[in-house]
């Protein structure tokens, strides 16, 4: 069912209820947390391939920073 949800531009408040059922019941937390890890591993190896630099440091501070930034 999330699959579906997800697959569409926007959703109903009733599927935000959903989502939001299954992100307190399940791994939902976790399973994102890894999502987000492995998307910034990604773009830290394509940060990496850049010439060496200010910008290349401000982008691969900025990325580390997206992952474990607090509220």
């Amino acid at each position: 069912m999330l699959r579906d949800i997800f697959s569409r531009a926007a959703f109903t408040a009733k599927e935000a209820g959903v989502i939001f059922a299954q992100v307190q019941n399940g791994k939902g937390l976790e399973a994102a947390g890894r999502y987000a890890s492995s998307y910034t591993d990604r773009a830290l190896r394509d940060i990496a391939a850049l010439p060496p630099g200010e910008n290349r440091d401000m982008l691969e501070a900025l990325t580390r920073r997206l992952l474990t930034r607090q509220e």
